[in-house]
C-alpha cells in the first residue's frame, strides 16, 4: 500500500476520495488527510463536495523505456525548438529528455515510430508561423487559424506516444492545434503522458484502426477541447484514464461519411471523467454512419455541474445525424454528481437514426436527479433500452419509478427493466 498525507489549506466536514467504488477512505486530523492506496490508479480526494478544490492524485507504476529492437533513439535535448524535429525514416524513437522544450512546429509520425518523454520532459506548444507550418483552416468557423495537431500522422502504422511527460498548450490561441490526432493509421499506442489545456480536441482518432490508449491525463477549460474521441474508427481500447476538460470528454462519433471502416469494437474501459462543461462519456452528436459493439464499463462520472442546455449528461447518447446503434452497453460504472441526466439517451429534432439494443446494467447513481430518454425526432426511433440493476438511493432498482426515468417521444414498451 502506498500511504499518503494531504495538507490542506481549507477546513472540511466531510471528505471523499473519488471514485466512491475504489474503496479508498480518507481519514483527517485537522488539515490533514490521510489515505491508504493499494493500487495504481486516479483518486480525486473532494472536501464537502467543493469541486472547485480537488486535488487528483496519479499514481502509476514506475518504468523504464526499452526501444524496440532496431529502432534508433535520437535524443532531444530541452530547449527552445524553433525548428522542426522529424523522423527522417522508419524504425526510429524521438527522445525528449526531461527539462522544458518549447515546440513550434508539428511532429509528423511516419511508419514504424515512437516518441517518448522521460518522467520530467515538460513539452510547451509555442504559437507556430503561418511562414512555418501551412495552416489547415484559415479561417475556421469562428474566425481563428487552426494547424495540424502538436503530434500526429496521417496513413502511418505501427505508431507510439508514451513516457511520463506533459504536452501542455496552454500558450496557444484557440483552435490553433490539437495535442494528438491520428488519421487513416493502424497500430497506434498511447500511454501514460499527461495533456494539459488544449484549444482544440485533445486527442482524437479519425478513421483508423487498432487503437489503444492507457493512463492518460488530461485537463483543460476552453471551449472544444473535447478529451478522447474516437471518430469513424474500429477496434480501439481506451483504459484508465481521467478526462477533465471544457467539452464533452470520452466519446464515439462518425463525421467521415465516405469512410469505409465499420464502426465497431470500441470499448472504454476504467476511466474518470470530471464533465464540467458538457458530457461525461458515450455516443455523441456526430452520427453519421452505423455503429455496433461499443462498451463504457467501469470507471466514474465524478461531478457533471454544467446546466447550459437540455443535451447534457453524464453517460449519454445522443445523435443528430442518421446511423443505427446496436450492441452499445454501460456497465458498472458509477455517476456521484449530475445536474442534468445521470443518463440521458435522447435524439434530436434532425435526425433520422436508431437507437437498439442498449443497456445500462450495475450503474450506480448517487445524486437524486432524473434519468432521461427522449426522441424529438420525427423520423427517428429508439426501439429497445433495458436497465439491469442499477442502484438508485443505495438499493438496486428494476423499474422506471425506482430509477427517477423520464420517457417522452417514445412508446414506454421499448424500455425493459432486469434481466
Amino acid at each position: 500500500p502506498l500511504s499518503v498525507q494531504i495538507e490542506t489549506k481549507f477546513d472540511a466536514e466531510n471528505y471523499k476520495i473519488m471514485p466512491l467504488s475504489y474503496g479508498v477512505t480518507a481519514a483527517a486530523d485537522g488539515r490533514s488527510i490521510y489515505a491508504e492506496i493499494d493500487a495504481c490508479g486516479n483518486y480525486t480526494l473532494v472536501g464537502d463536495d467543493d469541486i472547485t478544490r480537488a486535488l487528483t492524485v496519479f499514481v502509476r507504476a514506475k518504468q523504464e523505456y526499452n526501444a524496440p529492437e532496431g529502432y534508433e533513439v535520437i535524443k532531444v535535448a530541452p530547449g527552445k525548438h524553433d525548428d522542426v524535429i522529424a523522423f527522417t525514416k522508419e524504425k526510429q524513437v524521438l527522445y525528449f529528455e526531461a527539462g522544458v522544450h518549447e515546440l513550434r512546429y508539428a511532429v509528423n509520425f511516419k511508419n514504424n515510430t515512437e516518441v517518448y518523454f522521460e518522467p520530467g520532459a515538460h513539452i510547451i506548444a509555442t504559437m507556430p508561423t503561418i511562414e512555418g507550418e501551412t495552416p489547415t483552416k484559415n479561417p475556421d468557423w469562428a474566425g481563428m487559424t487552426g494547424w495540424r495537431a502538436l503530434f500526429q500522422g496521417q496513413y502511418v502504422k505501427n505508431v507510439r506516444i508514451s513516457g511520463r511527460g506533459l504536452i501542455d498548450l496552454t500558450r496557444l490561441d484557440w483552435h490553433a492545434r490539437s495535442v494528438i490526432q491520428f488519421d487513416q493509421c493502424e497500430n497506434i499506442t498511447v500511454e501514460g503522458v499527461t495533456l494539459n489545456n488544449s484549444p482544440e480536441w485533445t486527442m482524437f482518432f479519425t478513421q483508423s484502426k487498432n487503437i489503444t490508449v492507457n493512463e492518460v491525463m488530461l485537463f483543460g477549460y476552453r471551449q472544444n477541447s473535447d478529451g478522447i474521441a474516437v471518430v469513424d474508427s474500429a477496434n480501439a481500447v481506451i483504459k484508465n484514464c481521467f478526462a477533465r476538460s471544457g467539452d464533452d470528454l470520452f466519446e464515439v462519433k462518425s463525421m467521415y461519411g465516405a469512410c469505409q471502416i465499420k464502426i465497431e469494437n470500441i470499448v472504454f474501459e476504467n476511466n474518470n471523467a470530471w464533465p464540467d462543461k458538457c458530457r461525461g462519456m458515450g455516443i455523441i452528436y456526430e452520427s453519421q454512419r452505423d455503429m455496433s459493439d461499443i462498451h463504457f464499463i467501469g470507471g466514474s462520472v465524478a461531478f457533471a455541474p454544467a446546466d447550459w442546455m437540455d443535451d447534457l449528461g453524464a453517460l449519454i447518447i445522443f445523435l443528430n445525424d442518421r446511423a443505427t446503434l446496436t450492441g452499445i452497453s454501460f456497465e458498472g460504472i458509477e455517476v456521484y454528481s449530475s445536474v442534468k441526466y445521470p443518463i440521458n439517451v435522447s435524439m434530436n429534432e434532425n435526425a433520422s437514426a436508431k437507437i437498439k439494443d442498449v443497456t445500462f446494467k450495475d450503474i450506480t447513481v448517487y445524486c437524486d436527479t432524473e434519468l432521461k430518454i427522449e426522441n424529438r425526432s420525427k423520423n427517428g426511433e429508439i426501439e429497445s433500452v433495458r436497465f439491469i440493476d442499477c442502484v438508485r438511493g443505495g438499493a438496486v432498482v428494476n423499474d422506471k419509478a425506482g430509477l427517477n426515468l423520464r420517457i417522452e417521444g417514445v412508446d414506454e414498451s421499448v424500455v425493459s427493466y432486469g434481466e
